[in-house]
């Protein structure tokens, strides 16, 4: 019998969290995504009732001859944050080369049907690694999908499709790659339109649209991203024991996602002031999906809270919002809000 993984949703300090090896990757043998893909494809087969309770995707982890799974569906407060901390929805142990957040997936319900999976790196100097070798940040894929974190495999299959009706072997994704950053939020709005031409992907292959990294806040971005100095639509600012910091943010900003931590890559003085222990390294992501913009806690370990209510979600209206990153007197304070 296969050995299974444990899975799902730990509270803290179920094991220690290990400082994160910042390299390339692990050496030696890599990931064997067609294997985890087959053994994947295996699970499906033998649950058939749970991968077409609701349209999303079946996530199996796989880690030498052991793995896990659990269902994500395509709704909008579904999603799952994978990484080695104990607090991540999906946790991948024991393995220094995956971050404790190191991934968010969404799975996306298309206009015309089926499903499409988001992955977005969190600022890992890493990434992952697609079935061609090559490593990447944030992706936009439709059918089965495999890509590898550390030592781990991720597969997602569409819950649509049954085990017998996915191919026999992993497909070769078709991997497009815009030369612009607007070309490739194009890609993405393309992708979700009813109106592509094969709007309805075939589960028996897997189309892969490479997206913009991820924003995170107070980095030094090139000129077409750069909009946090001014003339943003958007203004974000963190408040903390007296003392504030704004940025401002474009819609291309958010349709990248937006990154707010501690962590160093968060190098302007003046926000570090502002976040605290409190506030895990990476903490929300910030998103733009269509018309929305949403805020996704990142499996942060005090939490993010809305009215004084643990939220992992939260819709972020024009008219504004106020979240609060962490708790107690050291609490850090999240204003958004629309400029003029």
């Amino acid at each position: 019998m296969i050995p299974r993984l444990d899975s799902h949703v730990r509270q803290p300090g179920f094991r220690l969290n290990l400082p994160t090896q910042h390299s390339a990757g692990p050496r030696g043998q890599a990931v064997d995504l067609r294997a985890a893909y087959t053994l994947a494809r295996g699970v499906a087969r033998l649950q058939p009732e749970e991968t077409r309770s609701r349209p999303g995707h079946r996530l199996v982890w796989v880690r030498g001859a052991s793995f896990a799974c659990t269902t994500l569906a395509a709704a909008d407060d579904a999603f799952a944050v994978i990484g080695r901390h104990s607090q991540c929805n999906v946790v991948l142990a024991e393995d220094p080369h995956v971050a404790l957040r190191h991934v968010l997936v969404r799975s996306i319900a298309l206009p015309a049907g089926g499903v499409a999976l988001r992955v977005f790196d969190l600022h890992t100097g890493s990434g992952f690694t697609l079935p061609n070798g090559v490593r990447h940040t944030s992706i936009f894929a439709e059918g089965p999908i495999a890509f590898a974190v550390g030592q781990y495999a991720v597969v997602a299959l569409p819950t649509e499709a049954s085990g017998d009706e996915l191919p026999g072997e992993m497909p070769s994704p078709v991997v497009e790659t815009p030369h612009e950053v607007r070309e490739q939020l194009e890609a993405l709005a393309l992708a979700m339109s009813p109106y592509r031409a094969n709007a309805r992907p075939l589960n028996r292959s897997s189309r892969i649209t490479l997206m913009p990294n991820p924003v995170m806040v107070g980095e030094p971005m090139p000129a077409s991203l750069g909009r946090l100095a001014s003339g943003g639509r958007y203004g974000l600012t963190l408040m903390r024991k007296g003392r504030s910091a704004t940025v401002t943010l474009a819609d291309i900003d958010l349709a990248c996602g937006v990154v707010i931590g501690r962590s160093e890559k968060c190098h302007s003085e003046l926000l570090r002031r502002i976040t605290d222990e409190n506030t895990s390294r990476v903490h929300v992501l910030v998103l733009r999906e269509g018309a929305s913009v949403n805020a996704y806690d990142l499996a942060s370990t005090h939490g993010t809270y809305h009215h004084a209510v643990y939220a992992r979600r939260v819709a972020l209206p024009d008219t504004g919002a106020l979240l609060t990153l962490g708790r107690g007197d050291d609490a850090v304070q999240l204003h958004w809000h629309a400029r003029g």
